[in-house]
């Protein structure tokens, strides 16, 4: 049970809930902002057409951070037996979840952009991007974290 709330913890308490309890209260406060990106989209400006593929190279991040978090170097064995290692584990395949959802409703743009309001569309963009690219930013410190401490163990053994 205590696992379960964990993961629940490591959703709603975290920088990507915080993106998108901005992205909302921009939607509810200052649409014209979203609607702006949003029309972008409908306009058909062809850089836009490319743009809704960060996520994917966001994810493409999350993976390769996610697994040098999991799969430390050789040495690192210790790692494996510590007593909270599922944690670790479990907070990254959060962050593969959440930005893979991310990926799913970047690419939705493509095929949402003729019948979506230009609000939606560029609250989705915004949290997409956002959220991803933060998702990719919290692995890759976390990977740093991680060697940095098994380094420092190393060096004091």
């Amino acid at each position: 049970m205590s696992r379960i709330i964990d993961i629940l913890r490591a959703i709603f308490i975290s920088p990507e809930f915080a993106i998108l309890l901005i992205i909302y209260a921009v939607m509810q406060y200052k649409p014209e902002w979203l609607t702006l990106v949003g029309t972008q989209f409908q306009t058909n400006n062809e850089i836009w057409k490319f743009l809704p593929t960060l996520p994917l190279l966001f994810t493409s991040l999350v993976f390769k951070y996610g697994k040098s978090i999991r799969v430390p170097l050789e040495k690192n064995k210790r790692l494996y037996e510590w007593n909270d290692y599922h944690r670790i584990t479990d907070r990254v395949f959060v962050g593969i979840f959440i930005s893979v959802f991310c990926s799913i409703g970047a690419i939705s743009i493509w095929f949402l952009t003729e019948n979506t309001s230009a609000i939606n569309l560029g609250a989705i963009f915004i949290a997409t991007v956002g959220i991803s690219g933060f998702s990719a930013f919290t692995m890759y410190l976390a990977s740093i974290s991680i060697r940095e401490v098994l380094d420092v163990t190393d060096d004091q053994l």
